[in-house]
């Protein structure tokens, strides 16, 4: 039995209750009286003692629309739509601090503290993407993407060379289908590198085949830092430019920038290096 949440609340049938996902992957109930709601979230009320039973679907701003009082008394396309929705949110384990890393080159072993307890992340490259393919993990993976094309992620993300874009895809198309979770890629938005329309419209054709969200990820001011971020402005016609083309993307929100304590920012005035940086290949000495 569904229940839709008024005025004044009144039970209707199962069959009523009008679920399906929109290009954006956004689930988007649409109510007996024909109002749509989209970005609907599924939680449930016993998630441990009667996970199957009570389960609310709560607008995005955070009201209910609608009680399930039994998951299995829907029709199945219905309740795998919900019961997808709820698979990519719940169990999620809670990043509360970074404890250690072993190095900032790869490989790597972070340790963090979650609210789960402490666990460790091992990176080495795409082949680990493979590796938690296999594995039933509780975790969603974002990929550090930055370039669309080979010739620009080989000066990126040095990695590319040994792991081309090609792989990259193949890689995270496995683990797609493996576990059911959505990918996230990772953008740092470069003024004059990687946030021209083109490479939007590039990076969209790379994402949108594996149903993928993109975070936009403004740069902050570092010194000695021998590149830009792009401007507000910019990184707004990107995301908007990613939306036409079918990719859902946001601008990640920084802070602490005002007290150079933003991302990058902690460490710069101790390791500001003397020599100018440059984005490539370093070249050879002479002699």
């Amino acid at each position: 039995m569904t229940t839709t949440h008024d005025a004044a609340a009144t039970p209707t049938g199962v069959h009523s209750l009008q679920l399906a996902r929109n290009r954006l992957g956004r689930l988007v109930l649409t109510l007996p009286d024909g109002t749509v709601h989209a970005g609907v979230v599924p939680v449930r009320a016993f998630p441990i003692s009667a996970p199957q039973r009570g389960v609310s679907l709560v607008s995005a701003d955070g009201h209910e629309l609608a009680w399930v009082d039994d998951l299995r008394a829907l029709p199945e396309a219905q309740r795998a739509l919900i019961e997808s929705e709820l698979t990519e949110r719940e169990f999620m384990p809670v990043i509360e601090r970074l404890l250690s890393v072993s190095t900032f080159s790869t490989p790597s072993i972070w340790e963090v503290q979650t609210d789960r307890g402490r666990c460790q992340l091992e990176l080495k490259g795409e082949e680990d993407i493979r590796r938690l393919a296999g594995e039933d993990l509780p975790v969603n993976l974002a990929v550090s993407l930055h370039a669309p094309s080979d010739e620009l992620r080989n000066e990126l993300v040095p990695l590319n060379r040994k792991y081309p874009l090609a792989e990259l895809a193949e890689a995270c198309r496995d683990h797609q289908r493996s576990s059911n979770r959505r990918l996230t890629f990772e953008w740092a938005m470069i003024d004059g590198v990687n946030d021209t329309d083109e490479q939007a419209v590039l990076l969209a054709d790379f994402v949108r085949p594996l149903r993928g969200h993109v975070n936009l990820i403004p740069l902050n001011p570092t010194p000695g830092y021998p590149v830009r971020g792009s401007a507000k402005a910019r990184i707004r016609a990107f995301r908007d430019l990613l939306d036409a083309n079918g990719v859902n993307a946001t601008i990640r929100r920084t802070r602490g920038t005002d007290i150079d304590a933003a991302c990058g920012q902690l460490r710069a005035d101790h390791e500001i290096a003397s020599a100018p940086v440059r984005l490539g290949r370093r070249k050879p000495a002479n002699g």
